[in-house]
């Protein structure tokens, strides 16, 4: 299913799903079936090729959004539909960086307000 969405003619927002969703069940039967404790582990950055990723399951959606949805909605609707989609523009940027542009906009606010303070906090103390 990953590289049938990946690849194939039909990239639609269930193939992603369905991919990604019979791969957990498959994981989950290997865990029961195996004694022991058992997880999926996967290097920071890298994903299991074989499942649809976050990134796929995402843009999917977004793509199903915009290609689909938004032109057979009608106003406030259609509006909404926009805007999930490009809330999920912003997830994905998130993803792609990573968590760096929060480490730096806390090391930022940090050196400009002179203070320990979390994330949270110095964010508050900016003008509203």
């Amino acid at each position: 299913m990953a590289e049938h969405y990946r690849s194939g003619p039909d990239q639609s927002v269930e193939r992603p799903a369905i991919g990604r969703r019979t791969s957990e069940c498959q994981v989950d039967c290997v865990n029961l079936l195996i004694p022991g404790a058992a997880e999926l582990v996967v290097a920071p950055g890298r994903e299991v090729a074989e499942m649809p990723s976050q990134r796929e399951l995402i843009q999917s959606v977004r793509d199903y959004l915009r290609d689909d949805a938004m032109v057979n909605l009608k106003g406030r609707s259609q509006f909404l539909a926009r805007v999930a989609g490009n809330s999920l523009d912003i997830v994905l940027r998130e993803l792609a960086l990573g968590g760096q542009h929060q480490v730096e906009e806390l090391d930022r606010l940090q050196a400009y307000f002179g203070t320990g303070d979390d994330l949270m906090t110095l964010r508050s103390r900016l003008p509203q």
